[in-house]
């Protein structure tokens, strides 16, 4: 189920279609917070194996605050 059919059932339902919807938002908010600090982990992983330890300084910094780097990881470094 797409996030519109999800707002599209809100809409139109009464207060249990209404929680129901909200569970599964619920539900899918947290399968995305685990995808992305899986993500955050591997990039991590191969950015260390790579050598590019300023790198993992600035992702691992930056995906503190926000949950994602806000440079590209192929700039070169200088």
């Amino acid at each position: 189920m797409t996030l519109r059919e999800l707002e599209m059932c809100a809409t139109a339902g009464d207060g249990r279609s209404r929680r129901r919807v909200a569970k599964r938002l619920e539900s899918f908010l947290s399968r995305s917070r685990d995808a992305i600090a899986n993500l955050e982990a591997e990039v991590t992983e191969v950015l260390r194996r790579l050598g590019l330890r300023r790198r993992v300084d600035e992702w691992t910094g930056t995906a503190s605050e926000v949950g994602i780097p806000s440079q590209m990881l192929c700039t070169s470094s200088g």
